[in-house]
């Protein structure tokens, strides 16, 4: 139901005529309506001499009279003086409550593909995103196209660290080689962890990663360019750049926001930051 004190809501000029033009619309119909049925009563009890039948119809016609001058009267007034009296018809609407519902229909970690090389070194394992169900993570990410390795390279399956933060040594490699010179003014809060939630993070391929001067945009660049899948959780909207990247990337939403990861959402509130992964395939 509408609420009254939307109906005569009043803080300037213009509003106060509209507050008086609804309330005096509503209560105008309300004295139409009622007029009208009873003229209409009058009329039909005419036929038997009881009442008038002009009497009838004249209060059918005075009431409908009445509801189209107030229609037009605010043209009018309009024409006049279109500053002080722009009011227009208002008429509520009952819209139904509808439930919150994620943007996203897969889990981060649904769409993550494990070929797991050695169970004796977690972290050498082949990782990339099912296309199949990574496309409804589209809102949200930037993909960048596969890292092939071979299984036998040193770098595969071994871990060190990037200024403290630990790492795979291929992440490590991407970060040196391709990134820094691209850009450089970052810092990773979170890298190799085999307790996160994301499999990317538990072996080592995944790092949270913010730039200290605040430009995500660039950092999301030089990351996709150098093969990168980034997941933005900055509250920004980044543009992807780079080849195999296209999409749109979106911040994580409001509902998602929190140090656990809920049902339906791709992402888990930390604070702002980028999550890059990178897809390590064999050759």
């Amino acid at each position: 139901m509408p609420n009254i004190q939307s109906i005569l809501s009043c803080y300037d000029l213009q509003s106060c005529f509209q507050a008086v033009y609804n309330l005096g619309l509503v209560l105008l119909f309300v004295l139409a309506f009622l007029n009208m049925v009873y003229g209409a009563v009058l009329y039909l009890f005419s036929a038997a001499s009881i009442f008038s039948k002009e009497e009838g119809k004249n209060r059918i016609i005075n009431s409908i009279g009445a509801i189209a001058i107030t229609l037009i009267l605010p043209q009018i007034l309009n024409i006049i003086n279109p500053g002080i009296f722009q009011v227009k018809l208002w008429i509520p609407t009952i819209q139904e409550a509808k439930s919150p519902v994620f943007k996203t229909e897969a889990l981060w970690g649904e769409a993550e593909i494990v070929n797991q090389v050695n169970s004796v070194i977690p972290t050498q394992a082949y990782y990339w995103l099912d296309p199949n169900k990574a496309g409804k993570l589209a809102d949200y990410t930037c993909f960048s196209n596969a890292i092939y390795v071979d299984k036998n390279d040193s770098l595969f399956g071994s871990s060190t660290s990037y200024n403290g933060i630990p790492v795979s040594s291929l992440v490590n490699k991407q970060l040196v080689e391709c990134v820094t010179p691209k850009y450089s003014n970052f810092r990773i809060t979170q890298g190799y962890n085999p307790g996160s939630f994301d499999k990317s993070h538990q072996l080592g391929y995944g790092i949270d990663i913010i730039p200290n001067d605040g430009n995500y945009q660039a950092l999301t660049n030089a990351l996709v360019n150098c093969g990168f899948s980034v997941l933005n959780e900055s509250e920004r909207v980044i543009e992807c750049y780079g080849e195999g990247s296209t999409r749109l990337v979106k911040p994580c939403p409001s509902e998602c926001r929190s140090s656990y990861l809920k049902p339906g959402c791709v992402c888990a509130y930390t604070g702002p930051h980028l999550h890059a992964a990178l897809m390590v395939r064999e050759k």
